[in-house]
């Protein structure tokens, strides 16, 4: 792309909203809008909606503060680890769900529940292969500057002269947090390897999904109540 196009904000105007309530008087369709978060939900209402047709609840696990949460969810190994992790995502969907439904009040809400196979909310295997070959060339790298250094404060006539204990990532604890975070790429990928399928659109997922984890649709059911 060159680059970003400059755009305006869409506004109604007088004559517009006139002719729009002309037709409303007559309507016998009502017209509702997909809308995810409140600030949609409001602009939604701003445009003259009826109420959402479709609240795409997978849309909220996307956001920064949650999609680690909801890794953590899927990678769990047991039942109670994924429950801790929907544990957390309950308040988090709540209050996401009543700034919507405050937005649209009284208008109604169509809410689907969790719907898109659990792959789409990790990275793809290509991802994981190249971010893990990255990491363990780090890990050597690591390695190798603190041996390096160690050498090296063997050899001086003043071995104070080196920064103790190694800077930061060249101690053992860098070297111990890229381990850790290799180990959990290295289950993203298992799991990632695990979750695939030929054609997803007619795989693991909504209603099949919810067989297979209740806990996940009792917890949005939760927080929609």
């Amino acid at each position: 792309y060159v680059g970003e196009l400059p755009t305006i904000k869409p506004e109604f105007s007088d004559e517009l909203k006139t002719l729009l309530s002309w037709a409303d008087q007559i309507a016998q369709l009502k017209v509702m809008a997909n809308a995810d978060t409140p600030d949609a939900a409001q602009q939604a209402v701003e445009y003259g909606a009826m109420g959402i047709g479709l609240c795409r609840t997978e849309r909220m696990f996307n956001d920064a503060d949650r999609l680690p949460i909801v890794v953590d969810m899927i990678l769990a190994a047991t039942q109670e680890a994924r429950q801790a992790a929907l544990d957390k995502l309950l308040p988090i969907q709540r209050n996401d769900f009543k700034a919507l439904f405050k937005t649209l009040s009284p208008r109604p809400v169509t809410v689907r529940l969790l719907d898109p196979p659990l792959h789409e909310f990790l990275p793809t295997e290509m991802e994981l292969t190249d971010e893990l070959e990255n990491l363990r060339q780090l890990r050597g790298t690591v390695k190798g500057v603190a041996n390096l250094l160690s050498s090296i404060r063997l050899s001086q006539t003043n071995p104070n002269e080196l920064p103790t204990p190694l800077p930061a990532p060249f101690d053992e604890m860098g070297e111990e947090m890229v381990n850790e975070v290799i180990t959990k790429k290295e289950r993203m990928l298992r799991k990632v390897r695990e979750l695939y399928e030929v054609n997803p659109m007619l795989g693991h997922r909504g209603v099949r999904l919810g067989i297979t984890y209740p806990e996940i649709y009792a917890m949005q059911i939760r927080a929609c109540l």
